[in-house]
């Protein structure tokens, strides 16, 4: 019986390579922009490093959570990743999930 490649986990594997490849000269740069208190827009993922793998949630956060922003960091492929402390936990919120209202 003739083996099948399973190709959508060979296509998530490589996303989540490129992902990883993407982050591992990450450093957090600081702007005012992104520093202080924020609010998320909508229900979002609260991850330990900014990259979008699934066993990287730390938990969920509601719409209009109040966060702590520190700095942020800009990926290769021009994701803006904001790091953040919610819940006495730090990790990073996608930017486009926050505002300062």
């Amino acid at each position: 019986m003739p083996k099948y490649k399973n190709i959508f986990e060979e296509k998530r594997n490589e996303k989540m390579e490129n992902e990883i490849a993407n982050t591992e000269d990450a450093v957090v740069t600081h702007s005012p922009k992104y520093e202080g208190v924020h609010r998320t827009t909508r229900k979002v993922n609260f991850r330990r490093e900014p990259m979008m793998n699934p066993t990287n949630v730390i938990r969920v956060l509601d719409a209009k959570t109040r966060v702590s922003c520190t700095g942020y960091y800009e990926n290769r492929d021009g994701k803006t990743w904001v790091k953040a402390v919610a819940f006495g936990e730090e990790g990073y919120i996608m930017s486009d999930f926050l505002t300062k209202r």
